[in-house]
């Protein structure tokens, strides 16, 4: 596979996950009554999803199919660092926000 190839399927894969993350968090935010904490997990699973898809697509690239316990750690684990910095990030930023901003335009 040619590396524009490579770049084309990371865009679809890319757009796939985030659509698929933005029905996930519709569907686990519903009960959530606070707004930071759905900006949070939207934040969160969007990350996590995308760096997933791209991280089964460059595992796939680089060792083939064949290696499927290398494809799920990889993948797995790509998923899982990006949820908790993106959820940590997130989370930090919206109450700088809250706590900062609001208080001047309020």
């Amino acid at each position: 596979m040619s590396f524009n190839l490579f770049l084309y399927y990371c865009a679809i894969f890319g757009a796939y996950a985030a659509l698929s993350a933005a029905f996930i968090s519709r569907l686990v935010t519903q009960s959530v009554t606070s707004e930071l904490l759905q900006s949070v997990i939207d934040g969160a699973l969007v990350g996590a999803l995308i760096s997933f898809a791209v991280g089964v697509l460059d595992t796939v690239w680089s060792t083939g199919k064949s290696d499927i316990k290398r494809l799920v750690i990889r993948s797995l684990g790509a998923g899982f660092v990006v949820f908790l910095v993106v959820f940590w990030e997130a989370l930090r930023v919206r109450l700088l926000f809250v706590l900062l901003v609001s208080n001047f335009l309020f």
